[in-house]
């Protein structure tokens, strides 16, 4: 899932490579590998659900890239991309189980319908908001930290 925070006002140089340096130390804190092999950015992997700490809702994030920069004369941007790969399989073997179980006449097709929906809502949509919602504030917090 991609995702962008304006940077207001346009920092400096040295003022971004500190931004990428705080989200990558925040995101190793928390038990990511972290290789900045992206020119003004880095890609991370998150840990096992049970070898991270403090993951909270980045629990739903598989992987990800940062970069910082602007485009085409747009202002400077934290961009970044999230790939939610553990509540897509979750979801998917999740709805898969309920189609095959609901196919065989044990719901109207409404009702599975319903339930397919809520899962979907649970095991992914609702996950995946409050991921993204964590990373926009750790991005906020490491801007905020390097004007504070």
């Amino acid at each position: 899932m991609l995702g962008s925070l304006p940077l207001v006002p346009q920092p400096t140089a040295r003022e971004t490579r500190e931004i990428v340096f705080r989200l990558g130390h925040e995101l190793s804190a928390r038990g990511a590998r972290v290789r900045h092999d992206v020119i003004g950015g880095f890609r991370f992997r998150m840990p096992v659900p049970w070898g991270g700490r403090g993951l909270g809702p980045l629990l739903a994030v598989w992987s990800g890239e940062v970069t910082i920069g602007a485009v085409s004369g747009d202002p400077w941007r934290v961009r970044y991309d999230l790939r939610f790969s553990v509540p897509t399989v979750v979801t998917l073997v999740l709805c898969t189980v309920l189609v095959r179980y609901g196919f065989q006449g044990h719901w109207p097709r409404t009702r599975l319908l319903d339930l397919l929906l809520i899962t979907w809502l649970v095991t992914y949509g609702i996950p995946c908001l409050l991921a993204m919602r964590m990373f926009r504030q750790m991005v906020t917090e490491a801007r905020e930290g390097v004007r504070g």
